[in-house]
This record gives structure tokens, sequence and C-alpha cells, in this order.
């Protein structure tokens, strides 16, 4: 048997008893329960059909009677006695509370109704609470008409309010999504100074709070929760720092300089958040009891939010969605601090020297030397290097506790350990296998250092390092270094840096010398680089690296011969189009530019991109061009190229471009456009003297990317697609243009800058026509 009290006067609480798995003997009326004289006369108690005890989440306020009102229910209640029907009671535990009201009958009399209307929301067998389908849909149209609006009145907006609160009982975590509703209402109320027919804005911001109920609504409910908590967490802030105690484990922290600026208030609701994620993040479907020793945080917490203090209201608000996704809810309860001694010792911690850490300077000059690590193995939330660390003790953000439980093997790793664990760390280095970054201070004495020197990876170098030891350690005198080395250019020097620090870093991972090249070794490691899909170019390309310290025999060696055979044979080279397009789709559109029209973004788009189909040459070869070596003729421009490109060898000429000037059809004659290009730009380019500059201050010498970027608009804009066709594809279109037109294969190569023995266009370059701009083949 359990007990159901109604409340009614201050000085009646009436006590209905009720039998389990009886059924109550009352008319309902509108959800309401009233008695009928009939059922008054002859029963005395009341039975009520619930299979469970229901309990209550909240006890409602008493009513404001008024003088009459009061008379009224008190011969009301003293009838009820007499018929045996109520009778009085003192408050006792498991008790539920309603509310009663009186309504006039047909004889001027009054009828007392007992409001039970609560208890239709229990689902005795699965102990939740749900709303009424008709609620819900009432509630959701209400909804999506705020949604729609743009304003409305505050008494309007906070009746809306009122009927989402009524219904939050019955909705998990409801009240949470009402704060930004009362923070709103609050700020309207304010600026009104405090009129409720004033108009507010709709926020956009409200948006998602509206959504979510929408969203939750058809399906809400809530379970009965009783006082049963899985865990009792205690947690405490002081100006220094964090702590918190679980279950006799303590954990502690120190604040940031920007958190330390902040109100203890705030401060006490974060320790509380990571007293959650320390002791609780493994946790779900469950209740947690938080012992906090500041009233703030304990009202904040278990009113869900704040709606004044905006700064209270977003840190609980981090708290209680964090326990949202994993369907936890907190209850906070007042702990006196004298009793809070765990957590008060934890919070009150000086041992900021396990805090010390790099300075972001030093730290940036380690990435740019040896790369970026992924995680940091010594490490708390205030120091942390990386964004994943491990901690030493549990810590809010740590990805893991104790780097010494788990295998470093796989990663890539920062540590910069206590002094009095270098030694442990350079053990564990070993017994892993590990590579990563490790910090140890410079004390040569310490009995760790040899074995720390022993572990050491030497970093790469970079590629010119790398050639100039191999040129070195093969008897090349100190003196010719440099004469040797410049035989390199700095785009094929750049080709190679990549292989040699793939190579180093295979014979750093083997603890083998780098310089001590053997084919063996080698077809290891083109092995390892084919298996992570490098192309045949790519594998010949770090062949060819590698021969800078091993000499030109590696290539002739007959093993490695037979890898690139048998690479060949699997993943063949393919050229990069097998098609190309008729260059008078892009000169027509340039045609349609006028130029006596165009701002110099334009004519130097125009000029580039004509020069590049009127040559055939390459883009490095564009930017190479000089003034001092460009020659104005009555007929044409002559233009020599004096500097170092792909193509320059000894006793090999250098490209001489002819550009004719161009009378029948001037919009596209390439000659007139470059003397124009040559007036606008002269006040531009100040002392350089490469004919391209960039169109932006402070107009600088334009690389070949940007003469790429530049060529590849002009194609995108003539209707080409650019995803497919890139800058380089003028040279394959403008080579392939003129053997349509019968020009001799000799005449290509000499335009284009290929060598006497060249089968570059026949191979590559001489490709058929598109049918049309969809008809491309890769």
């Amino acid at each position: 048997m359990f007990v159901i009290t109604l409340l009614t006067l201050r000085r009646y609480v009436i006590r209905l008893w009720a039998q389990q798995g009886d059924y109550i003997f009352l008319s309902i009326d509108g959800g309401a329960c009233r008695f009928t004289k009939k059922v008054l006369s002859y029963i005395q108690g009341l039975s009520i059909p619930f299979t469970t005890k229901p309990y209550q989440v909240t006890v409602p306020t008493e009513n404001k009677w008024s003088d009459k009102e009061v008379k009224v229910i008190d011969t009301l209640v003293e009838e009820l006695q007499l018929m045996s029907a109520i009778s009085i009671a003192n408050h006792c535990k498991g008790e539920y509370i309603s509310k009663i009201f009186t309504v006039p009958k047909p004889d001027k009399s009054y009828r007392l109704i007992l409001n039970l209307k609560s208890l239709n929301r229990y689902n005795s067998d699965s102990m939740t609470i749900s709303l009424p389908e008709e609620k819900k849909f009432r509630l959701i149209e209400l909804l999506k008409r705020l949604l729609s609006l743009r304003e409305c009145r505050i008494r309007e907006f906070a009746k809306i309010i009122g009927t989402l609160v009524s219904a939050c009982p019955a909705v998990n975590y409801g009240f949470l999504h009402t704060k930004l509703f009362e923070r709103h209402k609050y700020l309207a109320l304010k600026q009104s100074r405090g009129n409720y027919d004033e108009k507010m804005e709709i926020s956009s911001e409200l948006s998602s709070e509206i959504n979510w109920f929408i969203n939750i609504l058809p399906k809400s409910f809530k379970s009965i929760r009783v006082n049963s908590y899985n865990m009792e967490i205690f947690s405490d802030a002081s100006r220094s720092g964090w702590g918190a105690y679980c279950a006799g484990n303590s954990t502690f922290g120190f604040w940031t300089r920007d958190e330390s600026k902040f109100h203890i208030n705030y401060l006490e609701l974060l320790a509380v958040y990571f007293a959650l994620l320390c002791f609780a993040s493994k946790q779900s479907n469950c209740n947690i009891l938080c012992r906090v020793d500041n009233t703030t945080a304990v009202a904040s917490i278990n009113r869900m939010g704040s709606v004044q203090f905006q700064n209270l209201n977003n840190i609980t608000q981090k708290i209680w969605r964090w326990c949202e996704t994993r369907n936890i809810y907190i209850f906070a309860s007042y702990i006196n601090t004298k009793e809070n001694v765990e957590a008060d010792i934890a919070s009150r911690q000086n041992h900021k020297e396990t805090e010390w850490s790099l300075s972001q300077k030093a730290f940036q000059k380690i990435l740019s030397k040896f790369g970026t690590p992924s995680i940091d193995l010594f490490a708390s939330r205030v120091n942390k290097k990386c964004s994943k660390f491990v901690s030493w003790r549990r810590d809010p953000e740590a990805f893991q506790v104790d780097a010494f439980t788990m295998s470093w093997s796989v990663l890539y790793f920062y540590a910069f350990p206590p002094f009095s664990m270098v030694l442990r760390t350079l053990q564990k280095l070993i017994e892993d296998k590990a590579e990563g970054i490790v910090v140890v201070p410079l004390w040569i004495s310490q009995p760790w250092y040899p074995i720390f020197e022993s572990l050491l990876v030497r970093p790469f170098p970079g590629g010119r390092e790398v050639i100039r030891k191999a040129l070195l350690l093969g008897a090349v005198p100190k003196n010719s270094l440099d004469i040797c080395l410049s035989s390199i250019t700095p785009a094929t020097l750049k080709q190679y840096n990549t292989g040699l620090k793939l190579w180093w870093e295979f014979c750093s991972r083997l603890g083998s010398n780098p310089y001590n090249v053997s084919a063996p070794k080698v077809l290891e490691f083109l092995t390892e680089q084919y298996k992570n899909n490098a192309s045949y170019g790519t594998l010949n390309s770090y062949r060819s690296a590698i021969a800078q310290i091993a000499g030109p025999d590696l290539g002739q060696d007959l093993r490695v011969k037979r890898f690139f055979k048998g690479v060949f044979g699997v993943r063949r080279p393919l050229p990069r189009y097998e098609n190309t397009w008729d260059p008078g789709i892009v000169i027509n559109y340039l045609r349609t530019l006028k130029n006596g029209e165009l701002d110099l973004e334009m004519l130097t788009k125009k000029l580039v991109t004509l020069l590049a189909l009127a040559t055939g040459q390459r883009i490095q070869t564009l930017g190479c061009i000089e003034l001092d070596n460009i020659l104005v003729r009555d007929d044409r421009i002559e233009i020599k190229i004096v500097q170092r490109i792909k193509t320059s060898a000894p006793n090999r000429s250098q490209p001489f471009l002819i550009l004719p000037f161009f009378n029948s059809d001037p919009n596209v004659c390439v000659a007139k456009l470059l003397l124009k290009y040559l007036h606008k730009t002269q006040e531009l380019r100040n002392t350089c003297n490469h004919l391209f500059v960039t169109h932006k201050k402070p107009h600088n010498k334009a690389t070949t990317q940007s003469i790429s970027r530049w060529i590849k608009d002009v194609l995108h804009k003539s209707g080409l697609d650019t995803t497919i066709f890139k800058a380089h594809s003028t040279r394959h279109a403008a080579t392939s243009a003129a053997a349509r037109k019968g020009v001799n294969f000799d005449s290509i190569r000499l335009a284009a800058g290929w060598t006497q023995n060249s089968s570059t266009f026949a191979n590559f370059y001489n490709r058929p026509l598109v049918k049309n701009l969809l008809d491309i083949k890769l």
C-alpha cells in the first residue's frame, strides 16, 4: 500500500489511501478528478490503477486564495471529512502532492475538484512520464509558428516559454533547451524596462533550440528518476587550480592564464566539468551525484543554466550537453568546505614544476626541423604541444593516462619527460623500437647520456647537403664542390630532394648509412615506395636522386633494370593527354578582348597565353624572357633565351623566338600585344628585368606558378575543361596544330625546343583533336 496526498490549504494535507492493483472510483472531467455524491455516500478511501508507485519530480506551489475561497474550501473539506472520504494527515515519505480548485455549481454552491491531471502522464509499467499526443501536436504547431515569426510581443513569448516549461517534466533535458528562450526574454524585458507589451525580435539563435523541441517532442518521454546514484564525485576550485575526488582517487590541474581571470563561481562550474570528464567519461545511462561547496554552482547545475549570467550559463550548458550525449543525469548537492577535504586539497596544489614546457618559439623550431608529431607523451591540458596528449594523472582532455602503459611503436611522438624519468623514457624507446622527438637537458655527465646519443636519428640535412657530402666522399676536392653542384638546376634539385629525404628516412629506420648504397638496399627502398602507390615516373625520379650518391652505375645495374622493366609492365605510365584541343577555340575568345580596353591583369593573361600558343614553349621558358634580350625589328620581334632551362646542355642551342607582326588581325598579334604590354609596365617594374611581372603590387617577377595560373584562367574562360587540360597543354595544342597544317617535324622540333634526336613530340605531344569539348578521353 502507498499514499497519495493532495495539497489544499496551508493547514490541510489530505491523504488518499491507494491499494496497489485497485482502481480509483472517480469520474474524470478534463483531466481532473471530481467526487460525486453517489460515490462519496458509500466509499471510504480510494483505489488507484497503478502497478508501481508514482514518483513526483517537482512539488507544485499552493494557489493564492482569497478570504472567500478560504471559507468555501474550509467548509468543503469539513464535509468530506464528515463523510470519511478524506482524513487529515501529516507529510510522509513517498507522498504525491496535487492541487485543488473549486468550481461553482448551478445552485450557487461550490464543488471541490482534486486535480490529478499530472498522474495521467505516468506509465506504471515502464516508470516513464509522457505528454498526451494532443498536447504534443499543439506544442509543435506553436513552435512552428514561432519559427516563422521575426518578432512578437514579450508577453506572447513568455506564454510560449511557460507552455514549454510545463511540458519539460515529460521531455528529457527539456529544461536545458529552454534556457536560451529565458535569456532572450530576460534581455528583452531589460531593454523594455519590464514592459511585457513591447515587441521583441525572434533571434536566429533560437532556431536550433526550436527545432530541437520540434524534432524531440513526437517521441519524447522522461524516465522517473529515483534518488539513486551510480557515482559520487567531489570537486572544488581555487584561484590556482581545480581538484576532483571520486572513490578513493583524486586528480588536479591548474588554470590557464585566460581561465584564471574568471569569477570563482565560473571556476567552480569548470571544476565540475573537468571532474566529470576525468571520472565519468566512460559512463552512460546513469545518475551521478556532484558534491560542490559553492551554492551558485549548485543552483546553476540543478536549474540547467543561468538566465542572467551568460558565462555561468555557457559552462553549465556545456556540462549538461556533455551529459545529454551520454544520457547522464547529474544532481548537484552542497557540501561544506570542511567536509570537501580531498577535492579542496587537490585544488590547492602548488607543484607547478610539472607544468614546465618549451616556449612556443623553440617548439616551432623543432617542428621546422623534424616535422609535426601526432601526440605529446608527457603533458597536461595547460602545456600540451599537440592536440592529442597523454597525461601523468587524470586530465579532462587527455587521450590516455600514463605514457608508459601504452605502446609507442606506431606513434611519431613528442616527449619532454620529467628529468627524473629520462632514463625510463629511453628504455621505453628501445623496448618499443619507437621513433619520435625527445627533449632532454644537455647533461653529458649523466649516465643516460651515452644511451641518448646512441639512439639519435640524424635529421635530413637537405638534398643539396646530401649530394655535397656524397661528392666529398667520392674524393671531389672541396674547392670544386660548388662548381660541381651548379650542374644541378634548382628545379632538378627540388625534385631530387623528395627522393633523397625518403631514402634518408628509410636508412634511418634500418639503422644503416645513407651514403652506403647497394643495389639490394635500393630495390628494397623502391619496393616500399611501389607499395605506397608510387608511379613508374616517380620511382625513376627516386632512382635518379639516389644515383647522385651512388654514382651512374646504379642505373646500369641489371637487377635495377629488371625491377623497372617489371614496374613498367605492371604499372605502365600513360601520357597525360590522349587528346588535345583546337587552339582556335582560345584564339577566338582572345579576339573578343580588345587590346585598348584591357586592364593590366587581362592584358598580361592575354599576352602570356598567345605567346605560349605562338611559340609552343614551356612555361619555364616564358618565365626566363628578359627585357635585355628582346629585339624589335620592323617586321618582327626577336627574343633570345639566355638563361639555363630544362633542355640546356653543352653544344646545344638555346631557344630563339621570332614573333612576326600580324597586320591582318592585329587583335591577336602577339608582337603588337607585347609592345603594348612593355609600354604599360614600363613605370611599374622598377628594377625587374624579366618580361612578365605580377599585375598586383609590388609588381615583382612573375613565377612559373603565376604564369601557369594565368594561362589556366584563360583556358577556363574559353570554355575548356581545366580539370583536365592544364597550362602545359598549350604546348600539346600548338605543336599538334602545326603538324595538322603540314609543318614538318624538324621545324616543329626546333620551334618547340626539342633536341635533334628527340622523339618526345611523336610519343607524347602529337595528339588528335577532341571532337567536341565533352568528348575528352583521359
